[in-house]
């Protein structure tokens, strides 16, 4: 017998149940307990819902094409009876409504509970005695304020913008916008109602029984009696909770408080609750933030150890030295946070002496984490070393060992190195030995008597090398090799360095020997130089000096200055008898050393004198044979521009060493310039000088002929003495300059070259000093120079002024400028935000002129329109010095509109504009939006009968708040 191939064949998809559509419910109302009672019911009980209202409320046409609102008959209730039921189901739980319902939905259903509870429908909900009433009716009444405020709390979030629609289903969208409007603002209105019904629901304080599925009853008697009882303790967590965020989204954090603290606490005693569905870290979140604004001490145990140092921090740092270290172990806690709390400490002890122990103590663990953590130890805390008590370097070695896991062998290793930091860098007045005695514990014997050998100094001096080499009883030559290389790899002492090659130099099979120095980046002349006089100055010195010029020049990479400084003066030390040449190498380092550690504190202290004269002696002689680093130019010169030595600089044109370096001659250029401002006002030779310098570097490389640098040649009249910066190097020495008087001349230079090159009025960059340069590009007028090469370099120059002095209008404003001219309109309008912000206090009197033109207004308009935020341009057209009706009106025309519309209408002041919007809102019978309008224009100081001085006031209190409002958006 055959088998039945269709028998063997798995069943199709198209063969499985479908779910039951809503009228099958409508047709058995016993199918609904059936179904829900399912595992995972499909559709669920909220699709239920949905599907039962939408049928329910559907409007009808007739045959006059009239719109008819729903009908009340048996079929409708019955469809708003299962909804009930449905959410009955549900146990009537607000957060799994307010999830998959709508706010419209979630009011239909509610406010037919309250219909079938027999609410008294002819007075107000606040007249009804709840004590009077039955359990049903109170429960809805409850239910429906509940949601209510929840509601109005919930709109104050911030949500996802709402997606943009194919044109068919606009006009639905848009029409369901307005009905979730129009919701929001009656829930708002009736709030004092809702709080005042959950406020006696609190006061009522007795059992409530929760409508069932069963005491719904028939849809056409309504609910009964019965359901599901709830506690006292169970209603007024749940109603306290929801009345604590209301009050403190309206700032009541008085009343938050003590209804969070009653919700807490009478959660803690539910064991099972029916009708509480609170979220406990949430609530255990808003009664700390509540306890923080009332000065009170947290009562809620912190969750995590952020929050344990949190309110260490809230209770004067009690405890919070033990919590850093328990995070060195767990690393709960973000690195940004620990680093604000050490801010905020050394903040605070400039005014209190008493927190110095604590603040120096949370570097100690700030500093230990970072270590156990693979990161990089702050520069702030290596200045800091040298000045770290006694005890307070036994306090760091605690902290060592409590926080080092003892099978983490890295970690471990890493801890050793920085013990060796600490000991190179701590003060002289720390006994050592006894600093090492505390480590026992944490260190090896090897590894201590490593650290002794290389930090604690010896009696005797380090003898001179005799080229004999040292006797080896124990072990192979080679692996001892090996080892004093690695050693030599990872010390930092001068001193060490130099056993350590001597030992080397003893072990080689050639006088010439040297260890591999590969591990470090030494400049290519240096190199050179130091193989050419190899021979002359002595291997081993020779070996030694390099080897302290390469680990300098690291730890000066990596900012670590007290390190390089004390390498460097032991190199100065070790080849001043030697080679005087090799010895100018090594003081120059040194002097760049000093001008970059002075440069990087940005922290407005003077320099002091003899780094001053050490910069114009480096300047005035000139050694020949002995190469120096362009870094080394480049840092003299911005380092004599930032203290304002203009008129030296000035003087210096003749020098040969100012004449014959790059960086030299363009300080000596903006120092000219700079030196008469800002009592110059017109262009002069100075100012043509510097303008064909700058505009030189920017000429495309296929106009000159460029060296293997990159350099351009022969395009200065200067040539055969100098040649000019590639704009990398341009960009750099620019990035050096901290001086805002040539910061800004610069800044101005840059802009003037880009307005030549755009020939664009409506794209005009702004700047301090236009009227100093040309009109054209002069020597350069017949060639090609890059307009977008000027721009990013402009950009970058911009930002790191900015970095330097945040607050200088003149700045933002053409940093604004030239967003408008890229097109980047947001950013443009961040920054024209910014620079009226900084000039009038936040906005709390008018913006200078200067700043707010009518240039920049327009370009406001501009930014506001491309973003699509048409009322804020409405708002912008009053403005102008004649305002611009024909755009405001076109804008407030606009159906979509990426701002809040009709909420800003209170920063209008102009009647005319008002009017209008009176009337297009007519025109489209959104009446609430004309309500809204008639408002405003009903305000007594916008009435056109006021004095002029009325109608100023008026409008400038109104431009401060709007422009107040626009920088919470924007900046």
């Amino acid at each position: 017998m055959m088998n039945d191939p269709d028998a063997e064949r798995p069943r199709s998809r198209s063969q499985s149940p479908l779910p039951p559509a809503w009228f099958e419910f409508l047709l058995d109302p016993s199918l609904l307990s059936k179904h829900l009672s399912t595992e995972s019911p499909d559709p669920s009980a909220s699709q239920l819902i949905v599907q039962f209202l939408d049928q329910a409320t559907r409007t009808m046409v007739n045959e006059q094409n009239q719109i008819l609102p729903p009908a009340d008959n048996k079929r409708n209730r019955a469809l708003r009876h299962l909804a009930l039921q449905a959410a009955a189901h549900l146990r009537w739980d607000l957060n799994q409504l307010e999830t998959s319902l709508s706010n419209h939905h979630t009011n239909l259903l509610l406010n037919e509970l309250l219909r079938v509870a027999r609410s008294p429908t002819d007075v107000k909900h606040t007249e009804i005695d709840l004590a009077s009433i039955p359990d049903y009716t109170t429960i809805a009444l409850v239910l429906y304020h509940r949601w209510a405020i929840r509601v109005v709390v919930s709109s104050s979030f911030p949500v996802k913008p709402v997606r943009t629609f194919p044109n068919n289903m606009l006009g639905t969208a848009q029409a369901a916008g307005e009905i979730a409007e129009a919701l929001l603002k009656v829930l708002r209105d009736q709030l004092p109602d809702s709080v005042c019904i959950l406020e006696n629901c609190v006061a009522l304080q007795r059992p409530l029984h929760l409508p069932t599925v069963q005491s719904l009853g028939d849809p056409e008697e309504g609910v009964q009696e019965g359901g599901l009882l709830l506690s006292t303790e169970d209603i007024t967590c749940q109603v306290q909770y929801d009345l604590g965020t209301l009050y403190f989204h309206q700032h009541e954090y008085q009343k938050a408080l003590k209804s969070f603290t009653s919700s807490y606490q009478l959660i803690k005693e539910l064991s099972d609750p029916i009708f509480c569905k609170i979220d406990v870290p949430k609530l255990e979140g808003y009664l700390s933030a509540c306890q923080g604004l009332a000065g009170i001490a947290p009562s809620v145990k912190p969750s995590s150890l952020f929050d344990e140092v949190e309110q260490s921090r809230k209770s004067n740092y009690k405890g919070l030295l033990e919590l850093l270290v328990r995070d060195n172990l767990t690393a709960e806690v973000p690195t940004s946070y620990r680093h604000f709390l050490e801010q905020e400490l050394e903040k605070k002890t400039r005014k209190e002496d008493k927190l110095q122990d604590t603040w120096l103590k949370v570097c100690c663990c700030n500093a230990v984490s970072n270590v156990v953590q693979s990161r990089p130890v702050q520069p702030s805390f290596t200045h800091l070393v040298p000045h770290l008590s006694q005890d307070m370097v036994h306090f760091l070695i605690k902290i060592c060992k409590q926080s080092v896991h003892s099978t983490d062998q890295r970690q471990h290793a890493r801890t050793v190195d920085f013990i060796g930091h600490v000991l190179r860098h701590m003060s002289g007045s720390v006994v050592l030995e006894s600093v090492l005695e505390t480590s026992k514990d944490l260190l090896t014997t090897q590894e201590l008597e490593t650290i002794r050998a290389q930090y604690i100094p010896q009696q005797t001096s380090i003898p001179n090398y005799t080229g004999e080499r040292p006797h080896t009883n124990t072990g192979s030559r080679q692996q001892q090799q090996c080892d004093l290389e690695q050693a030599l790899m990872n010390t930092l002492s001068p001193k060490t360095i130099q056993r350590l090659v001597m030992e080397l130099h003893g072990m080689a099979t050639d006088s010439a020997y040297c260890v591999p120095y590969h591990k470090w980046e030494m400049p290519r002349d240096y190199v050179s130089f130091l193989w050419d006089h190899h021979n002359s100055v002595g291997s081993v010195t020779h070996d030694v000096v390099y080897l302290i010029l390469a680990k300098a020049l690291h730890c000066a990479s990596m900012k670590d200055f007290p390190t390089a400084r004390v390498l460097l003066r032991h190199g100065v030390e070790q080849v001043r008898a030697l080679s005087f040449r090799l010895g100018a190498i090594v003081h120059n380092e040194l002097l760049l050393l000093d001008l970059t550690d002075h440069a990087s504190r940005r922290d407005g202290r003077k320099a002091a004198q003899e780094l001053v004269q050490a910069v114009k002696n480096q300047l005035s002689t000139r050694i020949p044979e002995v190469p120096v680093r362009k870094e080394l130019h480049e840092t003299m010169a911005a380092f004599l521009l930032n203290i304002r030595e203009f008129e030296y600089l000035f003087q210096s044109r003749n020098t040969v060493g100012v004449y014959s370096n790059s960086y030299l001659w363009l300080a000596h250029l903006i120092a000219s310039v700079s030196k008469d401002l800002p009592m110059l006002k017109s262009f002069r030779q100075p100012g043509r000088e510097l303008w064909d310098f700058v505009v030189s570097v920017f000429v495309d490389s296929h106009q000159h002929k460029r060296g293997s640098d990159g350099k351009a040649m022969g395009m200065m009249q200067r040539d055969s003495a100098i040649s000019p910066l590639t704009r990398t190097e341009f960009l750099d020495f620019l990035k050096n300059i901290q001086d805002p008087v040539c910061l800004s001349l610069m800044v101005s230079c840059l802009a003037k070259i880009i307005n030549i090159l755009q020939d664009d009025s409506n794209k005009d960059v702004s700047n301090d000093y236009a009227t100093l340069w040309p009109q054209g590009l002069g020597n350069h007028k017949n060639t090609h120079v890059s307009d977008d090469s000027v721009a990013l370099v402009l950009r970058e120059l911009l930002g790191h002024a900015l970095s330097i002095n945040p607050g200088r209008p003149s700045w933002l404003k053409t940093q604004a400028d030239l967003s408008y001219a890229a097109g980047q309109y947001s950013a443009a309008l961040r920054f024209y935000l910014q620079a009226g912000m900084v000039c009038s206090d936040y906005f709390t009197h008018q913006v200078p002129k200067g700043v707010y033109d009518e240039q920049v207004y327009k370009r406001m308009i501009k930014c506001c329109k491309e973003l699509q935020c048409h009322t804020h341009v409405a708002v912008l057209c009053q403005f102008l010095k004649e305002v611009d009706y024909s755009t405001a009106f076109k804008v407030l025309q606009e159906r979509n509109s990426y701002d809040a519309m009709d909420d800003y209408y209170d920063y209008f002041w102009d009647v005319d504009i008002l009017e209008y919007l009176v009337n297009i809102h007519t025109k489209k019978g959104e009446l609430d939006k004309r309500q809204a309008v008639l408002q405003v224009l009903g305000q007594q100081e916008l009435n056109s009968n006021n004095s002029e001085d009325v109608l100023i006031r008026a409008a400038n209190a109104r431009k401060s708040r709007f422009f107040r409002i626009l920088c919470k958006m924007y900046v």
